[in-house]
């Protein structure tokens, strides 16, 4: 079966498996392997974005529920901060703390808690961590409504507005990543394609470098969407696509009439 009637599926399963189909993929054009990985990124990244579209909505719900259920209903009116809520209004742990006080009888967050965020009457005091904090100007807003209807809606816009954002910037950076690893791994395959006197064009191994990409990118995909960690997970994927370059280049060459 030559290399125009071998289906997209086929080749994924060939590009570990045969020797054979690299005779014909490094004979071919360089926009054969580019269109190859857009259609094999494509999938990947349908894949990856479904997967991470649910950490994101699970994150944004609840960002959402604990805004709801420890932050009260807030106005800022030209500069200043008001809110139906007793204060000082403390909420939170030692890790992390939210206080409203707009009576001024806190100034500061104390030391007991790690983090946090006060909100002034005018300000807001950001407190990073145990050595670094913030404090933002509120003078210049001119009108801010927080409550759960606003957290509900800001939610519902940030997960639809994000989502494909997401499946954008996958895209591009797996496009981008894979090829840089292909002209980056072309350095080995001019070597063995040097030593072992394969006289394979240089688009050819371009096109060997593209497809032995195969198997390391989709076990690459796996862990990510099954979160598994594998110590050292980046050597293995190196090894395995420069092992499988060496034999599929090796492996390209012409049988000899």
């Amino acid at each position: 079966m030559t290399e125009e009637r071998t289906g997209f599926f086929a080749k994924i399963i060939k590009s570990f498996t045969s020797v054979n189909f690299y005779r014909h993929i490094k004979s071919r054009p360089f926009s054969t392997g580019f269109k190859y990985l857009l259609l094999l990124i494509l999938i990947i990244t349908i894949a990856l974005s479904i997967r991470f579209s649910f950490i994101l909505s699970n994150g944004a719900n609840f960002i959402a529920d604990w805004i709801s259920t420890n932050i009260p209903e807030i106005t800022i009116r030209n500069g200043e901060v008001s809110s139906p809520a007793q204060q000082p209004y403390v909420k939170g742990t030692n890790d992390f703390v939210f206080i409203l006080d707009t009576t001024g009888a806190t100034a500061t967050i104390l030391p007991e808690y790690k983090a946090g965020i006060l909100l002034l009457k005018n300000k807001i005091v950001h407190k990073q961590s145990e050595v670094e904090t913030r404090e933002y100007d509120l003078s210049k807003t001119p009108y801010f409504v927080l409550n759960k209807a606003v957290v509900d809606r800001i939610k519902s816009i940030f997960v639809w507005i994000t989502i494909p954002l997401m499946v954008i910037f996958l895209y591009l950076y797996y496009i981008a990543a894979k090829l840089v690893q292909a002209f980056a791994f072309s350095l080995l395959s001019l070597i063995i394609n040097a030593a072992g006197k394969l006289k394979i064009s240089y688009k050819g191994l371009l096109n060997i470098g593209i497809f032995t990409l195969t198997l390391p990118t989709l076990l690459g995909t796996i862990v990510d969407i099954t979160g598994l960690r594998i110590p050292f997970f980046w050597l293995i994927y190196m090894v395995v696509y420069a092992a499988l370059l060496i034999v599929m280049t090796t492996g390209a060459r012409d049988k000899e009439a």
